[in-house]
């Protein structure tokens, strides 16, 4: 019996820990990123046009405590070759996109989600401790006096 409630108070502790994540993912409420790409080729290539780009990513450190404790609240990347394809892909490049915009974003998700992945046991333990008090809560008031 007892390892029902275990299991239920697990699963609930899941399930708040999720939306945690994404309101982390949010820009503006879990990390503020800029994105900056230097046109390294004036010209269209054969429908391809190639970018320099380095990111740089501020993280909350209400949401990614874990990061800051690693001593990493900036996060960066730098990229040489990120294509932007109007034809056919054409040659090796790090990433491809069809617009600036779409690279921007991909590129700042690619600086965000580790990033997430590494703070997963903070969510855990953050939701944890809310159903943990509710759950205490709830037995206080339910039992007879």
């Amino acid at each position: 019996m007892q390892y029902k409630g275990i299991i239920t108070l697990s699963a609930v502790a899941v399930g708040i820990s999720i939306p945690l994540m994404v309101v982390a993912y949010q820009p503006g409420i879990g990390y503020e990123a800029e994105a900056i790409m230097f046109m390294r080729e004036p010209e269209w290539y054969g429908g391809v046009r190639t970018y320099y780009c380095n990111a740089t990513a501020s993280l909350s450190p209400f949401f990614y405590p874990i990061s800051h404790a690693t001593a990493s609240p900036t996060v960066s990347v730098s990229l040489e070759k990120v294509l932007i394809v109007r034809g056919p892909y054409i040659g090796e490049y790090v990433m491809a996109f069809p617009n600036l915009d779409v690279a921007r974003t991909n590129v700042i998700e690619g600086l965000i989600i580790p990033e997430i992945l590494r703070n997963i046991p903070y969510y855990f333990a953050v939701a944890s401790a809310i159903v943990t008090s509710i759950a205490l809560m709830l037995r206080k008031t339910a039992k007879p006096r």
